[in-house]
């Protein structure tokens, strides 16, 4: 079962499958849940402390559920909500686990002066894939057209960001440069997670001024 959904979210997240081909059993949901919540707290471990890291990955799941569960209550869906926000949790953890190999370098390199073209372009690639998915969910879950499902998708990125940024601290526990052996200057830029939620990003992204 669990190769089956991690395909299917794969899937999703390739643009090539449907929410609501998802089975619906609130378990479902619940792996989806703890997946991406897993896989957020394992990157933001590189910087943050485990208290930190909890919170902040928390707020990136519960942000884009709130969200997600408005936009369905506002057009009478909210039977397909466990389908939907199980997508964009399942889809995030697969983000999530992309990203992870790359996290230490993503926070050095924005913690330093000068960040390699690599990881900006890196991140680019994950902030446009993670709202392309997102706009995908969004589409099929309140039966909208693809543009106006990512125009939702960057609103989602936004409100996760600026309610993560006022609701936690904005410097790390971690010094990430250090533990690489790297001695770079500058402090460490906020992070957002979007589709994120969503991280949401989610995926897991590395912030100075976009998500």
């Amino acid at each position: 079962m669990l190769s089956r959904l991690f395909h299917q979210y794969v899937q999703i997240a390739l643009l090539r499958l449907a929410p609501h081909e998802l089975p619906g059993q609130p378990v479902v949901l619940y792996m989806a849940v703890g997946a991406a919540l897993a896989t957020s707290m394992a990157g933001l471990l590189f910087a943050y402390d485990f208290g930190e890291a909890l919170y902040r990955s928390v707020l990136s799941l519960l942000v884009p559920g709130i969200f997600l569960y408005l936009l369905l209550r506002a057009r009478g869906l909210q039977n397909r909500y466990a389908q939907s926000f199980g997508a964009l949790c399942g889809t995030a953890a697969v983000v999530y686990l992309l990203a992870l190999p790359f996290m230490p370098y993503f926070f050095n390199a924005m913690e330093s002066d000068q960040s390699s073209a690599f990881v900006i372009a890196l991140i680019l690639l994950l902030d446009i894939w993670a709202l392309l998915i997102s706009a995908h969910i969004l589409k099929h879950a309140l039966d909208i057209e693809f543009v106006t499902g990512i125009s939702l998708s960057f609103l989602l990125m936004l409100v996760t960001i600026l309610a993560i940024e006022s609701l936690v601290p904005s410097e790390p526990a971690v010094d990430v440069g250090s533990e690489l052996g790297q001695h770079s200057s500058g402090s460490v830029q906020r992070i957002a997670l979007a589709n994120t939620p969503a991280t949401r990003s989610g995926k897991i992204i590395r912030r100075s001024k976009i998500i």
